[in-house]
């Protein structure tokens, strides 16, 4: 259990650390909102950190009916900790939405760009999905008998890395078609991914109708 803990807990920090850079970069990416939210960042996890050791150490264990599944199970024990951990977790997802609505308004508020919407609405979907079961957790740790108590651990540390990643995916796809469509200067993004060279290559050809004169003159001496 200690294991299994700290590992989902270091994927929950890892996905976190993606909506903090998401929100670096809507700030524009400046030295004094990066320090803020990296003081801010290793506050909170360090905190959850601390509380979870605390609680993981206070865990009694005992036999398992189906030891040949799993060797042991927690015993009755005080979950309050555990529950300080979650309402840390949704603390820290509420005030990274607060800074993002706060930004978004502040510095785009007129802006048309497609490149905002996406990151609005991925936060938020993350946001609402993650205070849930989050809170969810929360409940089931207070009133839930002891069997049912964890149920939703699992499910929360997966969802922080299937959410976070399904923000970068969705960036990936709006850049690739911006670059295949060919947005307008007043709606184009500055965000661009990396691409091979048979990629630029091809990307070339497509809105020249030929090859640049560089490929032409090393094709001739090959």
């Amino acid at each position: 259990m200690v294991a299994s803990s700290l590992v989902m807990i270091t994927a929950m920090v890892i996905a976190e650390a993606i909506m903090y850079i998401r929100v670096w970069a809507l700030g524009g990416s400046t030295k004094k909102l990066g320090a803020a939210l990296l003081a801010q960042f290793l506050g909170i996890h360090v905190a959850i950190y601390t509380v979870l050791g605390i609680f993981l150490r206070s865990v009694e264990y005992r036999p398992s009916p189906l030891p040949k599944i799993v060797a042991c199970m927690p015993a009755d024990t005080n979950t309050t900790k555990l529950t300080t951990v979650y309402a840390i977790i949704v603390a820290s997802e509420t005030m990274i939405m607060i800074i993002s609505i706060i930004l978004g308004f502040s510095r785009y508020k007129a802006s048309n760009n497609r490149l905002l919407a996406v990151f609005h609405r991925d936060g938020i979907f993350y946001f609402v999905t993650l205070a849930g079961i989050t809170t969810a957790n929360i409940i089931f740790d207070s009133v839930a008998p002891l069997e049912f108590k964890f149920m939703l651990a699992a499910p929360q540390g997966c969802l922080h890395s299937i959410l976070s990643c399904r923000l970068i995916l969705h960036l990936h796809e709006f850049a690739e078609k911006e670059l295949s469509t060919g947005e307008s200067g007043e709606n184009k993004s500055s965000l661009q991914f990396a691409v091979s060279a048979a990629t630029g290559l091809t990307a070339d050809i497509r809105s020249t109708g030929q090859a640049p004169v560089g490929t032409e003159k090393g094709k001739e001496e090959c």
